[in-house]
């Protein structure tokens, strides 16, 4: 039996940005205020808040060449919002 598997997609560089700015405009932007309180509070709560959201397509997960930036990227977004 063949085994068959698919690649995520790599996201790195300005390609995070892209990322970021729509983990920020889904689900966490109706709670923009607290997710950047959390970020001042509870870093790797915020964290692993990205990492929850991170799943945007269904059936897709992104790979991270950067995770740090990532998280700061949704963090700005966060606060632009």
């Amino acid at each position: 039996m063949p085994v068959s598997f698919e690649l995520a997609p790599l996201f790195a560089g300005p390609a995070i940005e892209l990322l970021a700015r729509r983990i920020a405009a889904g689900s966490m932007s109706d709670y923009a205020a607290q997710y950047v309180e959390a970020a001042r509070n509870d870093p790797e709560a915020f964290r692993r808040g990205v990492r929850a959201v991170e799943k945007l397509d269904a059936g897709v997960t992104y790979s991270i060449g950067d995770e740090n930036a990532l998280v700061a990227s949704v963090l700005r977004a966060l606060g632009s919002v």
